[in-house]
């Protein structure tokens, strides 16, 4: 993978604009944390950097598609990012807790972009995954795809200690 660490220093007065299509900012992450994310469209970022004093201003766009496991029956999700981005980014505070992705080598100040990037295609993703907004998921007895067809498992009754409940009616 290529070095993306921009020295603020080098981020002229009028800002800078940076394209970054390398797909090793995206897959890097996905394969180092074993993640089961496949890059279905080539992920894209273009944005615009000031810096103003030891800050960073940054806005544009990632866009791409992942396919991802749905999270109720496994078949691959076709998951869209089309997101614009606009942040302000300063340098972490000694004690903080907080995450920056402005980093002190050599007493100079970078940017590190690709982590950043990282960040907002992860932050871009569903927290609940699916394939179809109507998937039945998988049988919890026998592991059958329900999108597929009905499983050969028998339905049980529930747990003979609320029967009393379904006796109820509601009018």
């Amino acid at each position: 993978m290529k070095d993306f660490f921009i020295r603020l220093k080098d981020v002229p007065s009028k800002g800078l604009d940076v394209l970054v299509n390398d797909q090793s900012v995206w897959t890097g992450p996905i394969l180092e944390f074993k993640l089961p994310y496949k890059i279905s469209v080539p992920c894209e970022s273009r944005l615009n950097i000031q810096v103003e004093g030891d800050c960073c201003i940054l806005k544009g766009y990632i866009r791409g598609a992942l396919t991802i496991p749905c999270d109720r029956c496994l078949e691959d999700a076709y998951v869209s990012i089309d997101s614009f981005f606009k942040i302000i980014e300063e340098p972490k505070k000694q004690d903080s807790l907080d995450i920056s992705f402005i980093l002190e080598k050599d007493g100079e100040l970078y940017l590190d972009l690709a982590g950043l990037l990282w960040e907002q295609m992860v932050l871009n993703i569903p927290t609940k995954v699916l394939c179809s907004e109507d998937c039945k998921g998988l049988c919890p007895a026998c592991g059958a795809n329900l999108n597929k067809g009905r499983c050969g498992c028998r339905k049980s009754a529930g747990d003979p200690r609320l029967e009393i409940f379904r006796k109820i009616k509601i009018y």
